[in-house]
């Protein structure tokens, strides 16, 4: 399975230790690996939950928004090769 990682996170040093995954710019990877890799417990398939777990953010990342193919998911969907997904954390100002 081949997805493509936007992250807008200051500290992108995690992604390092993780395999399949390539830098492609500033802020954005690629990510291939098996899709068994990225399923979650309760998803029969690649899923948003399982990525999740696969790139293990640290929580101090304070991840607040999932974007998935330039729609906003709330919850669990199911990822399809090629899928662009765009992690945000939460956004502080006055």
């Amino acid at each position: 399975m081949k997805l493509k990682l936007s992250f807008f996170l200051d500290n992108l040093d995690f992604l390092e230790k993780i395999e399949g995954i390539k830098r492609t710019g500033k802020n954005e990877f690629i990510l291939e690996c098996p899709p068994e890799n990225i399923h979650c417990e309760s998803a029969e398939s690649a899923s948003i939950y399982g990525l999740l777990n696969y790139l293990s953010i640290p929580a101090e990342l304070d991840l607040t928004f999932i974007i998935v193919n330039k729609k906003i998911v709330f919850g669990n969907i199911k990822l399809n090769d090629n899928d662009e997904i765009e992690l945000l954390p939460s956004i502080s100002g006055g």
